[in-house]
């Protein structure tokens, strides 16, 4: 499976898709919460969801960091959980959308290098995937960011940069993680960066978390509940 965009379109192996998906933010915290997440996939995909999002940080109720205080280093457990989530949904032709902070993890990067460093490890860590999307920011205009010193989170310009190294860092380490920046990049508002990629008329393949877009552009699906046996977009454990 390889992902690519065409003018505003997201395309899965040359054709285009709406994206559909599920929030499972702490899906890989330990090992049973992923094999359970993986073991669901197939009935997922049977009510037609095509798209995963789980966070490096997990979620509110299950926030952590698996980062090295630099940033140069991830737990070797987590990133081998990540990967075999990434496996299991390209086995399947379906996305993965893989967000990198969060506002209410116990973030412990020392500084702005170390952030920037958190991203390009983060980014390596799916070298040879084809079907994962970065989420670099959850939120970035939440208030829960102010505590976090290391990093101005909620400087829309500053999100912009750190996906400027989420797009690098994967055009040059992994060829085939998909990064896009929206061509109005230098005007972003701080409402304008929240475009999620369900959004019908904005399908930007970088969002920051937000489920709404400011745009007008009708959400395909996102959040709905297509069937008793998946969890809704807000469900946050497995």
């Amino acid at each position: 499976m390889n992902l690519s965009i065409e003018g505003a379109s997201i395309l899965f192996d040359d054709c285009p898709q709406k994206l559909w998906g599920i929030r499972l933010a702490n899906g890989t915290r330990d090992d049973t919460t992923t094999k359970e997440l993986i073991g669901l996939l197939d009935e997922y995909r049977s009510y037609g969801v095509n798209t995963i999002t789980t966070f490096f940080m997990g979620c509110r109720e299950s926030a952590y960091d698996p980062f090295s205080p630099d940033g140069r280093q991830i737990d070797d457990d987590h990133a081998r959980r990540m990967r075999s989530l990434a496996q299991a949904l390209e086995d399947r032709g379906t996305v993965l959308v893989a967000g990198i902070f969060y506002q209410n993890a116990p973030i412990g990067l020392t500084d702005r290098s170390a952030v920037e460093n958190a991203i390009r490890t983060a980014t390596r860590t799916f070298a040879g995937f084809g079907n994962v999307i970065i989420n670099v920011v959850n939120e970035h205009n939440s208030s829960g960011w102010a505590k976090h010193g290391c990093y101005p989170f909620q400087d829309p310009d500053e999100i912009i940069h750190l996906c400027r190294i989420a797009k690098e860092e994967g055009v040059i380490r992994t060829r085939k993680v998909a990064c896009r920046l929206p061509s109005d990049a230098g005007k972003l508002s701080r409402s304008s960066l929240a475009q999620h990629p369900t959004c019908e008329e904005h399908n930007d393949i970088f969002h920051t978390g937000c489920q709404h877009c400011p745009h007008g552009g009708r959400l395909s699906g996102f959040g709905r509940r297509p069937g008793r046996a998946v969890l809704s977009a807000r469900d946050e454990t497995v």
